[in-house]
């Protein structure tokens, strides 16, 4: 039972992770694919990420984070 609340808290942080990604990403105006591009991942790698099915990687949170010019804390915390 304990690793499967540990599982389901990992995927709702990497929901909300995700979904702070696709909102600064809206709000600057950036296409997936060139986000993708940016952070050296593809298109279909980012949609994972951002619909909560993949986790950030710190290296590509540092790379979100200089894009965004937001911390890496508010991506990862809000």
């Amino acid at each position: 039972m304990k690793e499967t609340n540990a599982i389901h808290q990992a995927n709702e942080l990497n929901r909300q992770i995700g979904q702070r990604i696709n909102n600064l990403r809206q709000a600057k105006g950036m296409s997936r694919a060139y986000l993708a591009e940016k952070i050296g991942i593809s298109v279909p790698h980012l949609g994972l990420i951002e619909r909560g099915e993949r986790g950030v990687t710190n290296p590509k949170c540092i790379m979100l984070s200089n894009i965004f010019d937001v911390s890496t804390d508010y991506i990862l915390k809000g």
